[in-house]
């Protein structure tokens, strides 16, 4: 993994083996909590005197509700969590251009990989979902489906706004439909979710 302003995924790793249990947990925590989410274990590892959540600061996505989601213990979040971290570590360092793909990604794989997988879907219309190649085209074929009205309009939200806002509202509506809409266990939608963050991440930089 490269620098990370001097945090390596590597040095990353060991300071999270010294949280409790060695693991990320829930939510934000105070300076004299020892507890961490992925956010303030990345503040620590880069030097800040006072950890933070703030993805703004951290000049990162928000990926606060993958880390806070209904994980089946600790010791999956840390490790999806970390895989979540290592693909998007890199992020203020992206083109522009690869920022947009990555949203666009992201929103495609709603249709095409996440809601393409609801129960009761007729097979005209899994198959147009399956067949999206636009994020506008995945508003569109996921808006159809008449389900997820807070899932569209993050994705509707992500296409109108600009880097990490956009990202944000994408990761957003990927877990939405994971946790909300998908026919998959209620402890397997987040690692459904990171599983499509981290593909999108892949893909938009196979692409430069």
């Amino acid at each position: 993994m490269n620098n990370m302003s001097s945090c390596t995924l590597s040095k990353l790793r060991k300071l999270v083996a010294t949280l409790p249990l060695g693991r990320l947990t829930q939510g934000n925590h105070a300076n004299d909590d020892p507890n961490c989410c992925v956010l303030e274990a990345i503040s620590l590892c880069r030097g800040y005197v006072d950890k933070t959540d703030n993805p703004a600061v951290l000049e990162l996505p928000d990926i606060r509700g993958l880390n806070d989601a209904d994980w089946p213990n600790g010791k999956s979040r840390t490790a999806n969590m970390l895989r979540v971290v290592d693909a998007i570590y890199d992020w203020k360092d992206w083109p522009d251009q690869r920022k947009d793909l990555f949203v666009q990604l992201l929103l495609i794989r709603c249709s095409t990989h996440i809601v393409s997988g609801m129960r009761g879907l007729s097979k005209a219309v899994v198959e147009r979902l399956k067949r999206v190649k636009t994020a506008k085209g995945a508003i569109g074929a996921v808006l159809d489906c008449s389900v997820g009205s807070a899932g569209v309009d993050r994705m509707i939200m992500a296409c109108h706004n600009t880097g990490a806002s956009a990202a944000d509202d994408a990761i957003s509506a990927v877990l939405y439909f994971c946790q909300s809409v998908v026919d998959n266990t209620r402890l397997g939608a987040p690692i459904l979710a990171v599983d499509t963050v981290v593909a999108c991440a892949k893909e938009s930089k196979n692409a430069q």
